[in-house]
């Protein structure tokens, strides 16, 4: 974290209108990892571009970005785009401060243009599906009864698939109990 400190420049003893030149030290564009927050809240620290405008940075927020934020999404049609894909704050309803001493970005939102919470589930535009996976988790049991002399078995697995947004689950058991076989197939589903 870092902290920021004020300076008497007078106690430099620098002719007048020297100590000017310390007092306008800019931050130069580039990527820069900060807290993001949207109408005090905290969203996330994230690394974000910073390109260079006339007297101040401003940050490069993709509509990705916005919709992670909590923007509606029937908001962003109404938004302009430069060719980097970023949203011209400058014509946006979006104000922004952006402090390089404690590394923060505070956007200012009005009401009517974020999306309502209903739950804590995110947007479904900015889901990632993962990667494409088998998945396999397994049980299996021996017992042998010394009193009778019979053997028992009992295995259980529970394949699995992803596949882009899908998902196939299966739990099925085999057993052999006193010479009586059994399979069953518990459950098997695929959901999205």
């Amino acid at each position: 974290f870092s902290r920021q400190y004020n300076f008497d420049y007078g106690s430099l003893s620098l002719p007048p209108g020297e100590n000017a030149s310390f007092l306008s030290v800019e931050t130069l564009p580039g990527n820069y990892v900060v807290d993001v927050y949207l109408n005090n809240q905290l969203k996330e620290t994230t690394e974000l571009y910073f390109k260079s405008m006339t007297q101040t940075l401003e940050p490069c927020l993709t509509k990705e970005k916005l919709i992670k934020y909590g923007i509606a999404i029937q908001e962003l049609h109404g938004l302009q785009f430069d060719n980097e894909q970023c949203v011209l704050l400058e014509h946006s309803p979006l104000k922004y401060t952006y402090n390089a001493a404690n590394q923060s970005l505070l956007l200012n939102a009005p009401s009517k243009i974020l999306s309502p919470i209903d739950s804590e589930i995110a947007d479904e535009n900015i889901w990632d599906d993962g990667i494409n996976a088998f998945l396999l988790n397994y049980r299996a049991n021996y017992l042998h009864s010394k009193v009778g002399g019979e053997d028992s078995y009992f295995g259980q697995i529970q394949p699995g698939f992803n596949f882009g947004p899908w998902r196939l689950r299966n739990l099925s058991s085999w057993q052999n109990l006193s010479s009586e076989k059994k399979f069953e197939s518990a459950y098997i589903y695929a959901e999205r």
